[in-house]
């Protein structure tokens, strides 16, 4: 057992947490002291200690389970909330604490054979089989020695080499590097001025590659919408560095590319000065349309409209290039694409599938799962309303450590979300 574990089971047991616990830095410790220390809801604490619990037992092998003693000062959860997480309860008489062990979550709708569904993912095992490969010079721009692959390799290298009005198809697996697909090209073309345009279909994803670059590049490079006046002053610097050459890259949503970033694009292409036409995750252009974000489908007359006036190259990434969705790329974007692929099978996800005859059985089914998986967790929803509906349902369930981003989050409440994920204030 590790040491930062011993300490934590006797917080655990005793319900005392010492002033200082910066040393534990393991993520499921640290997520779950961070719980106790805010006084987190039950269900919280509940399936935090299950993820620590679970853990502990893969790394020691798998072949028993840990027991351990929790406290029942109010902090705790009580017996039933236990038992949602899959917790067996050995001494429920005793008043002071209770003896705990963990269960491997096998729910009898899911069918999965012998294997439970969360051994793999407790035991953290690397499962990702991508080689890095030697790096070329120009990599040190970007602080890097190696390429993540061989195929973010070769598709930078024909990013490179590409003649300046070619349209190319990047189709990489998620994890093997695309976003140095879209940074490294347009940075290096942008050294003495110059910028590249990459549109992401989410605001927070823009921030977030901007944050990725700050090493780099000092000034803001993600463009969304902002009301406040330092949100105007914020966008009507980058629209005037975007005019002067001097901006290098921008990371922006669909909506904002059609609206207010389209005059100054205009301008960049005017001057000769829009290096690169960037769509990541191309194939929404295909899936989103008419009635859900149609400026997707937008895009293509924008770009359409700049190549009339200057010469660049147009970059399509994805990572889920079908028949299909290359059809519709090439009635968009033109016949003579050029596709990248560096297609493999990718071994560290799992699927599970089931189908629920209710709503009501949905949610138990969705609550279940909940409090069996590990930390941290992502909900998606395809509507705003689903993704409040669900936010109250976990809330009633116990679960307080959450929150939600949708289409209608304002730029603060994004920016707020980003680091509350990232210091582990929501699980």
């Amino acid at each position: 057992m590790t040491d930062s574990f011993a300490e934590l089971q006797e917080i655990l047991e005793t319900g005392n947490i010492p002033e200082d616990t910066r040393h534990i830095t393991e993520p499921c410790h640290r997520r779950l002291l961070d719980a106790l220390l805010n006084n987190a809801a039950a269900g919280d604490i509940a399936s935090l200690v299950r993820h620590v619990l679970r853990r502990e037992d893969e790394k020691q092998g798998g072949s028993s389970s840990t027991l351990i003693k929790v406290s029942r000062k109010p902090l705790f959860p009580k017996r039933e909330v236990w038992e949602k997480s899959s917790i067996a309860i050995f001494n429920g008489d005793d008043d002071k604490y209770y003896t705990i062990s963990v269960r491997p979550w096998k729910p009898e709708w899911l069918d999965f054979g012998n294997e439970s569904p969360d051994k793999p993912v407790f035991k953290e095992e690397m499962r990702r089989n991508y080689d890095y490969v030697a790096g070329d010079p120009f990599l040190k721009l970007m602080g890097l020695d190696n390429y993540r692959s061989v195929g973010q390799r070769s598709a930078i290298h024909g990013i490179l080499t590409a003649p300046v009005d070619a349209t190319l198809i990047i189709n990489l697996p998620t994890g093997s590097g695309k976003s140095l697909c879209a940074q490294l090209p347009a940075l290096l073309k942008s050294q003495n001025g110059g910028v590249s345009i990459v549109v992401v279909p989410t605001t927070a994803l823009a921030i977030d590659q901007e944050k990725g670059l700050k090493s780099i590049i000092k000034h803001d490079t993600a463009y969304y919408s902002d009301d406040s006046q330092e949100g105007k002053e914020r966008r009507e610097a980058i629209r005037t560095r975007i005019r002067e050459g001097t901006q290098r890259i921008i990371f922006t949503s669909p909506e904002s590319l059609m609206d207010s970033l389209a005059p100054a694009l205009y301008e960049a292409a005017k001057q000769g000065i829009l290096k690169y036409f960037i769509i990541d995750e191309a194939h929404m252009v295909e899936q989103w349309g008419d009635d859900f974000r149609p400026a997707f489908q937008e895009i293509p007359g924008l770009r359409k409209d700049l190549l009339r006036l200057g010469s660049f190259i147009t970059l399509l990434l994805t990572a889920t290039l079908t028949e299909s969705c290359l059809e519709t790329l090439e009635s968009l974007f033109g016949k003579d694409l050029k596709v990248i692929s560096a297609v493999q099978l990718r071994p560290e996800p799992s699927y599970w599938f089931n189908e629920c005859k209710n709503e009501e059985i949905r949610k138990e089914r969705l609550i279940e799962t909940v409090c069996n998986l590990p930390r941290p967790l992502i909900i998606y929803g395809t509507k705003v309303e689903d993704v409040q509906k669900w936010k109250k349902e976990l809330e009633k369930a116990g679960f307080k450590r959450c929150d939600l981003m949708t289409g209608k989050s304002t730029s603060k409440q994004r920016l707020e979300l980003i680091e509350k994920w990232r210091d582990r204030k929501i699980v």
